[in-house]
């Protein structure tokens, strides 16, 4: 399985038959990640709001699509297949279409909606492998963010971070299953060791 490297968000967009297609894709890690990409990225001006998403939550691969009234196997889905095909996970797409007043057909729609993913993933150096080891979850007073970050540097591959009050949350992944020397460290700077597997 490959992810997106960073969490930078990529966009492509072309017009066909008038119609114009814009590709959003994001890096993801939970329902609540998704949610924010459809909310930030609806466009009532537009046709079509179409997405699909595949993300992995504590082992459990969570998926969907959304076709917005275009055919089945035209937008949403066939995006979600294409996601499946190049073996991408924690990662959402999301194309707004501006209808051009010429219907492209079943096939020449499906391909304009994975095109962006397709042009986007292969122009750029976008990805890297996923990492399988201890996935942990933890968070850390503000001030300990260079230690902190020096330590996941060396022992971990980080999937998100979010801040609360005066609290950082990181959800990470040890580079190594059996890394548990960056666990200790982890722990012994992280006050009332919150860290949950």
């Amino acid at each position: 399985m490959k992810i997106l490297k960073t969490d930078i968000i990529y966009t492509s967009e072309f017009v066909i038959k008038k119609s114009k297609f814009i590709t959003i894709i994001k890096k993801v890690s939970s329902k609540s990640d998704v949610e924010t990409i459809i909310k930030e990225n609806s466009n009532s001006d537009a046709r079509h709001n179409c997405w699909a998403y595949v993300f992995n939550e504590d082992g459990i691969i969570r998926e969907s699509f959304h076709n917005d009234g275009e055919p089945l196997g035209t937008s949403g889905d066939a995006m979600l297949k294409t996601l499946k095909s190049m073996s991408l996970t924690n990662i959402i797409v999301f194309v707004i279409r501006y209808f051009g007043g010429t219907k492209l057909g079943v096939g020449p729609l499906g391909r304009s909606y994975t095109q962006g993913i397709k042009t986007i993933i292969n122009d750029n150096d976008l990805l890297k492998d996923l990492e399988f080891g201890i996935q942990l979850t933890f968070s850390f007073n503000v001030s300990d963010i260079k230690r902190i970050d020096s330590v996941i540097k060396n022992g971990f591959s980080e999937i998100s971070r979010w801040y609360e009050n005066d609290l950082v949350w990181i959800k990470t992944i040890t580079k190594d299953n059996k890394n548990l020397t960056s666990i200790v460290g982890l722990i012994n700077i992280t006050e009332e060791n919150k860290i949950l597997f």
